[in-house]
């Protein structure tokens, strides 16, 4: 189970260099925070509008944890599968990202006639989600 807490901040041996303060030693050691990642469509990209869903997360995890956004207005899973990958590698320091939330559908659930670029079939929309899981897994998010 995930969770947000900072690791303990290890002091360093190192004195500050001659005129330096104090904080100049404190960044040379500074532990960065667990991060959650927040990864959808335009509900997502537009979390974090006042008393959106992304600030109000944000403020129960301060000093706690980092949320990053993610959001990708007009996105479906399709897409999504596409890009997360490029978002989200293994070389892209995951060892911090604790957990990342999926949160789309609203555009895959569009009506087929009406929506036709953005409408995806149930079957394949539950098998991107299986898909973008699978994948975080083989980056081993959440695995600290």
């Amino acid at each position: 189970e995930a969770t947000c807490r900072l690791a303990p901040v290890r002091r360093s041996s190192r004195s500050p260099g001659r005129g330096g303060s104090s904080m100049s030693g404190l960044a040379r050691t500074m532990v960065p925070f667990p991060r959650l990642v927040l990864f959808g469509d335009s509900i997502t990209q537009f979390a974090f509008e006042p008393n959106g869903w992304g600030a109000v997360l944000t403020d129960k995890l301060v000093r706690k944890c980092d949320v990053l956004n993610r959001g990708l207005s007009g996105y479906n899973t399709r897409w999504a599968k596409i890009v997360l990958p490029r978002l989200i590698g293994k070389s892209s320091n995951t060892e911090n990202t604790i957990a990342v939330t999926i949160f789309f559908g609203a555009n895959d659930s569009s009506i087929k006639d009406e929506n036709p670029q953005q409408h995806i079939p149930l079957d394949e929309y539950a098998d991107n989600l299986k898909s973008m899981i699978a994948y975080l897994k083989t980056v081993e998010i959440g695995r600290a």
